[in-house]
């Protein structure tokens, strides 16, 4: 038998949403509420729990950090941020990044080309890391040394973290690759 949809929002009905599923973009302050829908047949109707949705602006604090927050940070999945710097991903798996007064090829801002189809970010100190959905590593800014790659680090990554002086990738084998400062033993992996 055939299923109706009528998906409510704060308790009334959402004009024209009647799919399976409901899809929300540009969102605005108004839109912030409760979600459910009522799924219909012959027999009667179930009606989902409401899911809450809050819809927010991007807020920087701290000692440094960049408080400017530019008017395209929106959609945002993720955040990171460095000693100078933010690290925003998008929604649409883009990246969007401020603050930092280097500029060039030396500024954690300035995101690389190939930077696309990002699915995790990471920054520290003065560089920036993304993570590209085909499991590639991308490390840009300030610390020369670590935005040369390592090949262990290069392909088959499924998450990162950047210590700033340093960075760490996990691959889908469970090795970790690490490469920059080892002062502390901070890029070696232990045992077991």
């Amino acid at each position: 038998l055939p299923l109706s949809y009528h998906w409510r929002f704060n308790g009334q009905h959402l004009p024209g949403a009647t799919n399976a599923s409901l899809t929300l973009s540009n969102l605005t302050y108004g839109q912030s509420g409760f979600y459910n829908v009522v799924v219909q047949n012959p027999f009667g109707e179930a009606i989902s729990a409401k899911v809450s949705l809050s819809v927010v602006q991007v807020l920087v604090s701290g000692y440094s950090a960049p408080t400017n927050v530019p008017s395209n940070v929106t959609n945002v999945i993720a955040l990171a941020a460095g000693g100078s710097h933010v690290l925003a991903l998008r929604s649409d798996r883009s990246l969007v990044t401020w603050g930092s007064k280097l500029t060039g090829y030396y500024s954690p801002t300035t995101i690389p080309a190939g930077a696309t189809n990002i699915v995790a970010v990471a920054a520290g100190g003065g560089t920036s890391m993304a993570l590209r959905g085909d499991g590639r590593v991308f490390v840009w800014g300030d610390n020369q040394s670590l935005t040369i790659v390592p090949a262990a680090a290069s392909n088959n990554i499924i998450a990162i973290a950047d210590g700033g002086l340093h960075c760490l990738a996990l691959d889908t084998n469970g090795s970790i690759v690490g490469w920059g400062n080892r002062t502390y033993g901070q890029t070696t992996a232990p045992y077991g």
